[in-house]
């Protein structure tokens, strides 16, 4: 009964997604722009309310052998399809409203529970490329002055925070499929490739950016200084290795450009806290005569 249901609300979201027009476009079929628009919004309420719904079976009643089904059937396909319909053309109107947000938000925490039920479907690290992009470049990002406005960028690192391995996860990676990114259980591999490749990445505009998105690269930060000190992490997601500590440097990197950039005043000074234990940690290592080159780690070198 379940898959019936789930299939039939992805019916309705095929149908949404082959009539996806972009407010301002030209209409082969002779409608004007407010048609466009009302058409738009009316299928964006329905599609919302399907995603509501699709939310609640999947993450209650939906089992493994029903993710398979789906699977089969291209059901993130359509998810993913959708998501991109929804935010070309919301985000190329201009909306950066809170309900705007919020429903994207909905969107994507509905691809993090489908894709986090079966061991054998696990989200394609393409697809986790695709969704970034598409949420990093969105037209709101590019016009929000981060001063408090919420914008796309902001919700996708509300949604890379959720990658964060659980305790003790990182020890069992029987789970993850190379050419993916999480699975039942989010891993370390994963999540390196999230720090290094998205969050670090050096052409972030952190000036753009609000306290949700510092809060997810200090949860970040955090969880692989504490892996340095316990199992001392490697940068490309080998354990036990020491070359984890040029991951650490390009937190430092981040959290230096984070200090100058990010008009938020409270993730400011945390960035400046986290320096300055960054420091302290330096002086503890070159008391204790261990390993060198804290100083470049400091500074981000």
């Amino acid at each position: 009964l379940v898959l019936v249901v789930i299939s039939e609300c992805t019916s309705v979201l095929v149908e949404n997604v082959k009539c996806c027009k972009v407010p301002g476009a030209a209409s082969s079929d002779g409608d004007s722009v407010c048609d466009i628009e009302r058409n738009s919004f009316a299928r964006d309420m329905e599609n919302t309310r399907i995603i509501s719904i699709l939310q609640y079976l999947i993450g209650i009643h939906v089992k493994s052998t029903t993710v398979e089904a789906l699977s089969a059937q291209d059901f993130p396909y359509v998810l993913l399809s959708e998501l991109n319909c929804f935010v070309t053309r919301r985000s190329g109107s201009g909306d950066a409203s809170p309900q705007y947000l919020a429903q994207l938000s909905n969107r994507l925490n509905l691809l993090h529970k489908y894709f986090t039920i079966c061991p054998e479907v696990a989200m394609p690290r393409e697809t986790l490329d695709s969704i970034w992009n598409l949420l990093h470049n969105a037209k709101s990002n590019k016009t929000s002055s981060g001063s408090g406005t919420n914008n796309e960028r902001d919700v996708m690192f509300s949604f890379l925070k959720q990658f964060i391995p659980v305790d003790n996860s990182y020890v069992n990676n029987n789970y993850f499929n190379t050419s993916a990114v999480v699975a039942v259980t989010p891993d370390i591999d994963s999540s390196v490739y999230i720090y290094r490749e998205m969050i670090c990445n050096p052409d972030m505009d952190w000036t753009k950016c609000n306290r949700e998105s510092f809060d997810c690269f200090k949860a970040y930060y955090d969880y692989f200084e504490s892996k340095q000190t316990t199992n001392s992490v490697a940068c490309d997601g080998n354990s036990g290795s020491s070359t984890y500590r040029s991951g650490e440097s390009i937190g430092v990197s981040t959290l230096w450009q984070i200090l100058f950039h990010i008009r938020c005043e409270v993730s400011a000074r945390q960035a400046m806290l986290l320096i300055l234990q960054t420091y302290d940690r330096f002086k503890q290592q070159v008391e204790g005569k261990q390993s060198p080159g804290g100083l470049e780690l400091l500074l981000g070198k």
